[in-house]
């Protein structure tokens, strides 16, 4: 019998605890603020990622050293630490369904455009939804603001691909889901 069969079996008196006591969805993401240290990171990473998959253990463990080194200098390069975490689905619901984020007749046009079908709707105001969702879960860097976000989208200083990482991350601390299939 498995540990996953005799805890069935006997039930899990604890697992009611472990669930109360379960934290928010979050996640982290970081930017980079100078462009060579993060190729070079990137660069590591990959290595690294090829390292693991071949099977010479010394390998692995030299490419593990150098991407820890790689993740240090980062961090010491200036690097932002975007902690995201879940507001729970009552917050994220009120901000969709507000009044700045309702979607405007522009973004249902665009959805449609999109997509080519004619009764798509979009979910949400494009030129606000994704300011204010960050604004609400971000932990870190903390006071952040959807109107700091803005004119850093607006003046170059984050990236459209930025905005939409940071965003999907959001996202899934809402829509998401941290089920585990341990299979059969």
């Amino acid at each position: 019998m498995t540990g996953r069969e005799r805890a069935a079996a006997a039930g899990d008196a604890d697992a009611l605890n472990r669930m109360r006591n379960r934290r928010p969805a979050q996640d982290e993401l970081w930017l980079a603020v100078d462009d060579d240290v993060a190729a070079a990171y990137q660069q590591v990473r990959s290595e690294t990622r090829m390292a693991r998959l071949g099977r010479d253990p010394e390998a692995t463990e030299k490419a593990e050293k150098r991407l820890a080194e790689a993740r240090a200098e980062l961090e010491a390069s200036g690097a932002v630490r975007f902690a995201l975490r879940s507001k729970g689905r009552k917050r994220y619901r009120e901000l969709l369904h507000s009044d700045a984020c309702r979607p405007r007749d522009q973004d249902h046009e665009e959805v449609r455009r999109i997509t080519g079908n004619a009764t798509s709707r979009a979910q949400y105001n494009d030129d606000e939804w994704p300011y204010r969702l960050l604004e609400m879960c971000c932990v870190e860097p903390e006071g952040l603001t959807a109107v700091e976000v803005r004119e850093w989208v607006d003046v170059g200083i984050m990236s459209d691909g930025e905005l939409d990482k940071l965003l999907q991350a959001a996202q899934k601390l809402h829509v998401g889901d941290r089920i585990v299939d341990l299979g059969k």
